[in-house]
């Protein structure tokens, strides 16, 4: 193991140390190894005071690190959160060596670079560069940003503001506001303590939002202030109660808490709400809220005949009760045998000649009901086609129009509206 010196300054009076730091995945090297334990950085302390506010603090204090040891060189020791890559880009950066300054840098070095400049505290020495490596990253951390709270985004959000890339944070932290369940992770990133607890807060006040506008909409239903009659209006009140349950938000909760809810799930679940197609009389449905009309067929729903006292009236030729039958001259009752007229017929129904096909009239049916089984009038309606249920049924349907996208899109444009990212004039470097 050896201490790797290296020359930023040749005649600098700083020493800079950083632990090398090793790699999870890079195997342990042998004893016999010569892989440097740490890096020393020669440095000049002047281009040190003027480009980090940090390093101006400590060498004018009462810190060890003011004082020059035993070597001639200030003693200035980091631990092992820093790389020493990126360490030594903003040092050579800082003394003007830009030569070797590459255009562009991995994400983790790049993020490794700006925990470095956070830490030194010298953001305008390396402004410019590090607006740079964020364009030569437009693709990754711009349109195509994460569609979940994940590294990549924690690491956009951390670079945008120390870089100061207003465009890229307010993007970042707009999509952590959406894609979030929770307590924002930092992924070990020094992001400021404020910035998750202000993204999770307007993810909880957008969500609270939401539910109030959905609420106030389940009380329109049940009023009866929408819909154009009174099936309608129920048909879109359980289509939205439906979408509310699939969505997380139903039943409403009494603490207006949401844990685990992905504010963009919310929102493109109830955007996929559909309310089934209905259809009912165009009598009592509003004036222009409904479209194409269906004209019902005539069904029968005439019951099988039973065994009945009284014989039903024969059907006509296309199944009709024919009408019932013209005032004629009664015939004279034929006498007897001895001239006497015939006794009147007994109680027994007399039954009816059918009509034929071409049409016998049947006998009048008699204008006495028969007596019950205990001598009450018996059943005087007719068991055959004459009794026709369903008579209010409309004759001519609707297909309503409205629909229960249309009103939700208020409410989820407005949420939509709502969601955008943090400022970054209103967190401070400091």
């Amino acid at each position: 193991m050896s201490k790797e010196q290296i020359q930023i300054d040749p005649e600098g009076d700083v020493l800079i140390i950083i632990p090398v730091k090793k790699s999870a995945t890079e195997p342990e090297p042998p004893k016999s190894s010569k892989s440097p334990i740490e890096r020393r950085f020669i440095c000049s302390k002047k281009h040190l005071t003027f480009a980090s506010l940090r390093a101006a603090k400590i060498f004018s204090s009462g810190f060890k690190e003011a004082t020059k040891q035993d070597d001639g060189f200030h003693h200035w020791k980091f631990d092992e959160t820093f790389d020493d890559k990126a360490f030594d880009l903003v040092l050579k950066i800082i003394h003007g060596k830009t030569r070797e300054v590459p255009q562009r840098l991995d994400p983790d070095l790049l993020v490794a670079v700006a925990s470095v400049v956070d830490d030194l505290q010298c953001h305008d020495a390396l402004n410019f560069y590090g607006r740079g490596w964020i364009s030569s990253f437009h693709g990754l951390f711009g349109t195509n940003l994460p569609k979940e709270m994940n590294k990549t985004l924690a690491q956009s959000i951390f670079i945008s503001f120390v870089f100061e890339h207003e465009r890229l944070f307010e993007d970042s932290t707009k999509a952590a506001i959406r894609f979030n369940n929770g307590a924002v992770p930092t992924f070990e990133l020094p992001i400021r303590a404020n910035m998750p607890s202000h993204i999770e807060k307007k993810r909880l006040a957008i969500l609270g939002n939401l539910s109030n506008g959905l609420k106030s909409l389940e009380y329109r239903l049940l009023d009866g202030q929408l819909g154009c009659n009174q099936g309608c209006t129920a048909m879109l009140l359980g289509a939205l109660i439906q979408g509310m349950k699939a969505a997380g938000l139903y039943p409403p909760r009494v603490s207006p808490q949401f844990p685990f809810l992905i504010l963009d799930f919310v929102i493109h679940s109830l955007r996929n709400t559909q309310s089934p197609t209905y259809f009912s009389a165009e009598k009592g449905s509003g004036a222009g809220k409904y479209s194409g009309s269906w004209m019902l067929t005539t069904r029968s729903h005439t019951a099988p005949p039973t065994a009945s006292s009284t014989t039903p009236v024969s059907s006509g030729l296309f199944g009709q009760p024919r009408p019932p039958p013209t005032a004629r001259p009664t015939p004279p009752v034929s006498g007897g045998l001895f001239g006497q007229p015939h006794p009147p017929p007994t109680a027994s129904p007399t039954p009816s000649v059918p009509g034929g096909l071409f049409g016998g009239q049947p006998r009048p049916k008699p204008s006495t009901p028969s007596g019950g089984l205990f001598g009450s009038p018996g059943n005087t309606t007719s068991s055959g086609p004459t009794a026709v249920d369903g008579e209010d049924d409309p004759a001519l349907l609707v297909r309503h129009s409205c629909s229960l996208r249309d009103l939700l899109k208020p409410i989820l444009d407005a949420t939509e509206a709502e969601i955008v990212g943090l400022k970054l004039a209103d967190y401070s470097k400091s």
